[in-house]
């Protein structure tokens, strides 16, 4: 029931206001009352204890006579009159002694008064004044005096009824006061909450067609210019704003939408305090997933980063809060759904601070730059391959350009040097003759430089054929085994099947023979040298001559040693031309850059495997001769 009460109270502000209402306003009339009932029942008591002393004094006097004379059957009338006002209970006169002279019950004359409260009276002043005696009922005493001499008392007993029954007929007509006045101000109450209630209902009615997505300056009518009119205008001015404020926001929304679009940018917001995070659609699509396939825990952007990024992007994190950065920003891989990984860019900005200075909220974007830095990498190894192309043409250009001179001026030497031998030894000094032999020897070097710089610029000039490697490869191996010192191990490991390439016999006997020589001068004749023919697909590594990603089957010759290694300073420039790092006359620095030029003539490749005191692998690749993969 209470229950029930308590809804219909909820439901209804009007009811509330109604009940409000006429509650207060009777319980005003009714504090009003009860003052005015208080106030009158106060009146009524002071009006029937006056007419209480009023009747006893002139029972007093009209008395006097009587007592002075001794009549006691005149005073005996005097009492029995006194019992016809109305609602008088007893009247007597009593001598100073206390002794009854009359009494409207005759029963009582002669005898004495020995109650407290008599006695009280005949002890006291002879003044008029009230006795109590019995509830609801006044007893009256006036002294009967002559001369100043108390001749006794004058005692009248007067009961309440009549005022009671007065006092009945004036409540219930303020009852009936309050009663009226009630439901005069329920109606006036209803009358009121009427027009107050319309208004509101158009206020809310108003609110409901904002809330269904309602919008201008006329939602609620305007009715008179009362606080409710001045609401009503001041919400549809709201409404009216809002609309404009909305349509502001929708066109910003859209432009930075696009401009996120058009930026390849996704969205993230965390909150630090709960560890929830917003993660934009565009950011669940970049990594491969639907709107509902990633929740809203920090967990989902952990969980994707690649292993090896972690800690750089906890750490670039950290350096942020502790505000020895501007920003966070960080590179790293993303898993997507399918597997695969992409390369993001983080950013972000803490926008909400605690007390203490740790960060609450931290809004920020994604970008993937997977494509990006892919460009980057292959802008950066197409610039190698031009400079290094153009590095390669320079030195064409030379050699081709002094070639014809050189080999002319090479060709006086040495043959002005021959013929001063053939003819002139035997009357030459000793000495003459040697020096003679020693340029001799620097001339023919020379000359073999040159044929090394014509290989390397012209790609060898060798007559290519079908050919099988192993035996040829075993011949280099034969022949080198016997110049090579005997503390230095020279070991061969060629499959025994193994396609054919096509390439030119002695080119193929340049590359071995080149590459067995480094790896002896490496290893500074100790150690040990391996050299095999294999059969090995590639799936992506980079070649050392183009910085390309090779794929596919290729015969693969290489020559690995375990001597120094290759310092990572000196590794880009092994094929270049005239690079060594040998001593100065050991080396011409040509050995490598002529391989290189027989590699890009058969559209070979080679991987280089080294490391400062890890020995080097020289790993050539040829592609089988047609017929033969």
């Amino acid at each position: 029931m209470m229950r029930r009460l308590r809804s219909l109270w909820d439901e209804s502000l009007r009811r509330r206001l109604l009940v409000g209402g006429v509650g207060l306003f009777v319980l005003t009339l009714m504090a009003a009352a009860a003052l005015k009932y208080t106030l009158f029942q106060a009146f009524l008591d002071a009006r029937a204890q006056a007419q209480a002393l009023a009747l006893a004094q002139n029972f007093s006097v009209s008395s006097r006579v009587w007592v002075l004379s001794s009549d006691l059957a005149g005073l005996q009338e005097m009492a029995m009159a006194m019992k016809g006002f109305p609602d008088v209970r007893y009247a007597m006169l009593i001598a100073p002694d206390g002794r009854v002279l009359a009494h409207n019950e005759s029963s009582h004359d002669g005898g004495y008064l020995t109650d407290a409260t008599s006695q009280a009276l005949l002890r006291g002043k002879p003044v008029a004044h009230l006795l109590a005696v019995a509830p609801g009922m006044l007893d009256a005493a006036a002294p009967i005096l002559a001369n100043g001499r108390l001749l006794g008392w004058a005692r009248v007993g007067i009961g309440l009824n009549y005022m009671r029954d007065f006092r009945d007929q004036v409540i219930v007509r303020i009852a009936l006061l309050l009663l009226l006045s009630s439901m005069i101000g329920g109606l006036a109450l209803w009358w009121l909450s009427g027009g107050l209630m319309r208004g509101l209902d158009r206020l809310l009615d108003g609110v409901r067609r904002l809330e269904a997505g309602e919008r201008g300056g006329n939602l609620v009518s305007v009715r008179g210019e009362d606080e409710l009119a001045r609401l009503a205008r001041a919400f549809n001015s709201l409404s009216a704003g809002l609309d404009l404020r909305e349509r502001a926001l929708r066109e910003s929304e859209a432009r930075l939408q696009f401009a996120l679009e058009g930026s390849g940018l996704a969205v993230w917001d965390w909150d630090a305090r709960s560890g929830k995070i917003y993660f934009s659609p565009r950011w669940k699509s970049m990594l491969g997933y639907g709107e509902t396939e990633i929740g809203d825990d920090i967990s989902e952007w952990h969980s994707r980063v690649h292993p090896e990024d972690r800690s750089s992007c906890y750490a670039d994190v950290e350096r942020y809060f502790r505000g020895e950065t501007a920003n966070y920003a960080n590179e790293h891989r993303m898993q997507r759904k399918d597997g695969t990984w992409l390369r993001m860019l983080a950013r972000g900005n803490v926008i909400e601070r605690g007390d203490d200075g740790k960060p609450l909220r931290v809004i920020g974007t994604h970008l993937d730059v997977s494509e990006r830095r892919a460009t980057e990498a292959e802008r950066l190894q197409l610039q190698q391959q031009l400079q290094h192309a153009q590095k390669l043409e320079a030195v064409g250009q030379l050699t081709g350009g002094i070639a014809h001179d050189f080999n002319n001026i090479l060709g006086a030497i040495l043959g002005y040097t021959g013929l001063t031998l053939d003819r002139y030894r035997q009357d030459l000094p000793e000495k003459a003759v040697g020096y003679l032999n020693e340029v001799q020897k620097a001339g023919e070097r020379a000359r073999d430089l040159i044929q090394k710089m014509l290989a390397f610029a012209r790609g060898g000039g060798g007559e290519a054929q079908v050919l099988d490697p192993r035996p040829l490869a075993r011949e280099v191996l034969k022949m080198l085994r016997g110049t090579l010192p005997s503390s230095l191990e020279l070991v061969e490991n060629v499959v025994a099947d193994l396609p054919c390439i096509h390439i030119d016999p002695g080119q193929l006997h340049q590359v071995l023979t080149n590459l067995i020589i480094n790896a002896r001068d490496a290893t500074d004749g100790e150690g040990r040298i391996e050299v095999g023919l294999r059969l090995t697909t590639l799936s992506g590594e980079i070649c050392a001559i183009t910085h390309q990603a090779v794929r596919g089957e290729f015969v693969e010759l290489y020559v690995k040693d375990d001597g120094s290694g290759i310092s990572a300073e000196a590794l880009p420039k092994i094929f270049d031309p005239f690079f060594t790092t040998k001593e100065v006359g050991k080396g011409s620095g040509m050995g490598l850059a002529m391989v290189l030029g027989i590699l890009r003539e058969h559209d070979g490749h080679v991987l280089v495997e080294t490391g400062p005191g890890s020995g080097t692998s020289f790993r050539l690749f040829f592609h089988p001769a047609a017929g033969q993969a």
